[in-house]
């Protein structure tokens, strides 16, 4: 069997290129002469920190190792070699052109690159190396043998071979690495198939970097900040529009761009309110907008109970089964009491969760009803909350579409689109990590969490702040987590530190870098809710549920 050579072929830019000639003959010699019991090791290069911290690097053409014997570290220098004796510059002289080059001292090279190695080896194995036999050479392959018994004091004729020892290269680097001083006799240590592979390690181990899950989550963040941004674009083609209804699925940017349509209009002079239906959402709204005095930012129910107080009008009865609609009457009722309760624009995001009555109470809240301007923003895909019950809309209002995801990674936006009906989506998001199912029973569910959460947090550095633990259940139902380092608050707790652990209804609107779902199991088929579920995390989206919840979601993804 030939020799074990690293590369196992040449390359065709090193076969082809002129100044490795000397190269590629030393290294085919050496394949079809030597057997398999030597590893040749070739183009060897290496950096190295000195312990006075400065940087070294070097290059080995060849290192020859053999289990038994030890290792051999060999430089090649092509053409008529020469140095001159002023100046000891080394010299290579292209044998049909005659061109000179200068060349670094081969003889230097290699003993360099022999003391690396060593010095490594020393660093892993410590006293198990022992002591083994490391040598260094020369070869020039087109060069004669001097009759010289050495070229320099550091340069025996034992450390070189020439032109007329290629026919037998293998024979002649087996005496280099072999020969000792006349009259020694040295106890080596074999280098052991340890020493082999340590050295394989150096040179040749292979190896694929695979970004880590921060990088991928970072690269994902930053490509979702652009499309958001280019998103908000389209604002300008809708500019005249006084009243408009913006349809999209989830991740198609509507908060976004609710928000940015409010910061234009206030920074115009409008005075602008903006209605959601959701709790923490309009928490969030409002410290996104806390800069901006002249908009006003509620969900809707808080609201109508903030004018009722102010114009201390009768709150309707909480217990009441028409509770909702008489809360809107309370707006038609402070109609003309309160001019500074009239505004130039009104915003509705999640207006898919608002009732047709709701609607029109605010219609009594534009100051001039034929130019003020009326935006809802809505995604009936989402309607968690009076499902029974059509969305409201804006009279005869033109509407407008969203029709590509831009906040959502792509795996996380096929597994919601799984749950969504409606027009044509384009993924337009990052690619993105893959969808994470981790299988746990109830039992052993929080310690999975925690053990989730430590790998996010404690080993990929993941700011806790950034993630979102969402249970599908409601919250009287919901066994709470007891985590013993990760601190934790609700989705309402905007200005608060830590994870987020809340349900998917309080959520709703909001989102993170990061979602681990739960408590799937019952709710697989609420396509409504899973669909907001699975669409709140931007990069990275984690399952952990039992076997029967698992299998059903990838039964829905045809796995």
């Amino acid at each position: 069997m030939p020799a074990n050579m690293y590369p196992a072929t040449l390359s065709k830019e090193t076969l082809s290129d002129p100044s490795r000639e000397a190269e590629v003959m030393v290294y085919n010699a050496l394949k079809n002469e030597l057997n398999d019991s030597f590893h040749i090791f070739y183009n060897c290069d290496w950096h190295d920190t000195t312990k006075r911290g400065r940087d070294e690097e070097g290059e080995a053409d060849f290192v020859l190792a053999h289990e038994i014997y030890g290792y051999l570290v060999i430089e090649v220098k092509g053409g008529i070699i020469s140095r001159d004796e002023g100046t000891r510059q080394w010299y290579s002289s292209e044998r049909k052109s005659g061109k000179t080059h200068e060349i670094k001292n081969p003889v230097k090279q290699a003993r360099t690159s022999r003391h690396y190695i060593l010095n490594k080896l020393k660093e892993i194995h410590k006293d198990s190396l022992g002591f083994i036999r490391c040598k260094h050479c020369a070869i020039f392959p087109h060069s004669g043998r001097p009759r010289a018994s050495e070229l320099g004091a550091d340069m025996p004729m034992e450390i070189f071979a020439f032109e007329d020892d290629m026919p037998e290269l293998g024979k002649r680097l087996i005496q280099i690495l072999l020969r000792d001083p006349q009259g020694t006799k040295t106890n080596y240590s074999p280098l052991t198939k340890a020493g082999i592979e340590s050295i394989h390690n150096l040179f040749n181990k292979g190896f694929k970097l695979e970004p880590t899950i921060t990088t991928r989550l970072r690269s994902c963040e930053f490509q979702i900040e652009e499309l958001t941004s280019k998103q908000k674009e389209c604002l300008k083609s809708l500019n005249s529009c006084k009243r408009l209804m913006v349809a999209g699925a989830a991740g198609t940017g509507k908060t976004c761009l609710a928000i940015e349509k409010s910061i234009i209009l206030s920074e115009e002079g409008f005075e602008v309110l903006y209605l959601c239906h959701n709790a923490a959402l309009a928490k969030y709204i409002q410290k996104r907008l806390f800069e901006y005095p002249n908009i006003k930012v509620s969900h809707y129910f808080k609201f109508c109970v903030d004018v009722a107080k102010q114009l201390e009008i009768s709150l309707p009865d909480e217990n009441s089964s028409d509770y909702w609609n008489e809360l809107a009457m309370i707006l038609l009722e402070a109609e003309g009491q309160d001019e500074n309760l009239l505004k130039d624009a009104i915003i509705i995001d999640e207006g898919q969760d608002f009732l047709q009555d709701w609607v029109d109470s605010l219609e009594t809240l534009l100051r001039d009803k034929e130019n003020s301007l009326f935006y809802l923003f809505y995604d009936d895909n989402q309607k968690i909350y009076n499902k029974n019950k059509p969305h409201a809309v804006l009279g005869n209002a033109p509407k407008y579409e969203l029709y590509k995801n831009i906040r959502n990674a792509k795996p996380i936006f096929e597994v919601s689109s799984l749950f969504y009906k409606g027009q044509k989506i384009e993924a337009g998001g990052p690619d993105g990590l893959d969808i994470e199912l981790i299988q746990t029973t109830q039992g052993t569910r929080d310690r999975a969490i925690e053990k989730c959460l430590n790998k996010l947090i404690n080993n990929e550095d993941i700011d806790p702040n950034e993630i979102a633990i969402l249970t599908a259940q409601s919250l009287n139902k919901f066994e709470g987590l007891n985590f013993k380092v990760h601190k934790t608050r609700t989705a309402n707790d905007i200005d608060g530190e830590g994870v987020v652990v809340d349900n998917i209804y309080r959520f709703k609107g909001l989102e993170k870098e990061v979602v681990i779902l739960i408590d799937l199991k019952e709710s697989i088929d609420n396509q409504a809710l899973i669909y907001v579920g699975t669409s709140r995390a931007r990069s990275y989206l984690i399952i952990i549920d039992d076997k029967s919840a698992l299998e059903s979601l990838s039964a829905l993804r045809g796995e």
